[in-house]
């Protein structure tokens, strides 16, 4: 059982979308078109009520649902559950003052998806995005982009950190290893993809010109040193998240999980204990336990704890191993920031690098290879 204010949930109020970005993990659930009810809402609230966490409208694209769901829906949210938190992602082409106006009464915080540089060759619409951010910075929502690394711009992530950069945007970048159900969707070979990111962290590390927080490298570092885990893809998600479709289906989460990786429907529970007893949720988690010891004799296990269960199950159909390319990427990134900070004595040498970098690791009490070494030792 979940403790209190454990449980995430990813609600999709709707699968359709303004956009046809090539990438997309959910094109594969356009077909479902459908907006989500109230009574569905009411149902989640009940059944959640005492362990939930955070509550995040996804989609689709979640403000193509009228502006009175979400009036009713937050109100039913806020007033039933012991929430912490309440956001939305959306694509960021339908702000409106209207919209704003939601965000401030339910203070949510909006997450947008771009792609900097190369968006308009990705999402398009980069207009509407800027206008809408613009809005959001106007009226104090402080709002953060997601970019998703890709084969068309990883040769330029740096380029993008500085276009950020000058826009004073905090961006966060993913990866994705695996997508199913979509055919334009493209990998970026591991090898490759891990070569840029090494040479990403090695221009952020050292950047004094203004520099900039990067959650990309940071969300390393923190791993690396056994100093938290902020994704949910690098922590064991079993159980603590949940996705949600617009009729109800339960999910492992947000990802792309076909039928049988389904939990029945949200109507047919009455707690969450009943949800964990359904025969996919029991080989979900048995199956999850058998990636977890596959890796536990990896160096880094105590920093990645495997990888996404959702890439697992998108390579090879079930949870039981981790994804190959993720395995290989990962391992040559930690390898190399390993060797970076290995020497770094940042008492005394923390004014040399850039202060975020510096920041990161004055918090973990970072002092050089012994602690590294400490750490690893301890948790393999």
């Amino acid at each position: 059982m979940a403790n209190n204010h454990e449980i995430t949930l990813i609600v999709k109020p709707t699968h359709r979308c303004n956009l046809h970005c090539p990438y997309c993990y959910d094109r594969i659930n356009r077909k479902f078109d459908t907006f989500m009810d109230l009574s569905t809402v009411d149902q989640l609230v009940a059944v959640f009520k005492d362990s939930l966490r955070t509550w995040i409208w996804h989609g689709g694209e979640p403000l193509l649902a009228p502006l009175e769901f979400y009036y009713a829906a937050n109100e039913r949210i806020m007033g039933g559950t012991a929430l912490n938190e309440l956001s939305m992602q959306t694509n960021g082409t339908l702000i409106t003052q209207d919209v704003i106006d939601m965000f401030k009464q339910f203070n949510i915080r909006p997450g947008f998806s771009f792609d900097g540089i190369y968006n308009e060759f990705t999402r398009k619409s980069t207009a509407q995005i800027m206008m809408g951010k613009l809005q959001l910075d106007k009226n104090g929502i402080k709002s953060g982009p997601i970019m998703l690394l890709t084969p068309d711009n990883i040769d330029n992530i740096i380029a993008e950190y500085e276009y950020f950069k000058r826009l004073n945007f905090d961006v966060q970048m993913n990866i994705i290893f695996s997508v199913i159900g979509n055919e334009d969707a493209q990998i970026i070979p591991p090898e490759h993809l891990a070569k840029k990111i090494c040479e990403f962290f090695d221009y952020w590390m050292n950047d004094l010109q203004k520099p900039a927080q990067s959650k990309l490298c940071e969300t390393y570092l923190y791993r690396l040193m056994n100093g938290g885990h902020s994704f949910c893809s690098d922590q064991d998600c079993v159980g603590k998240w949940f996705g949600v479709h617009p009729d109800g289906t339960l999910m492992p989460c947000g990802n792309d999980w076909q039928e049988d990786m389904t939990f029945g429907n949200i109507h047919e529970y009455t707690s969450v204990e009943e949800i964990m007893e359904h025969p996919n949720f029991v080989r979900f988690k048995a199956e999850t336990r058998e990636l977890l010891d596959s890796c536990k004799e990896c160096p880094f296990f105590y920093a990645c704890h495997g990888g996404c269960y959702a890439t697992a199950y998108n390579t090879y159909g079930n949870c039981k191993k981790p994804n190959k390319e993720h395995c290989i990427a990962t391992k040559i990134i930690f390898t190399h920031i390993f060797n970076r900070i290995k020497d770094v004595d940042i008492y005394t040498d923390g004014y040399k690098y850039n202060p975020h970098f510096s920041r990161v690791l004055y918090k973990l009490g970072h002092r050089g290879l012994p602690l590294i070494r400490e750490s690893l030792a301890s948790e393999t």
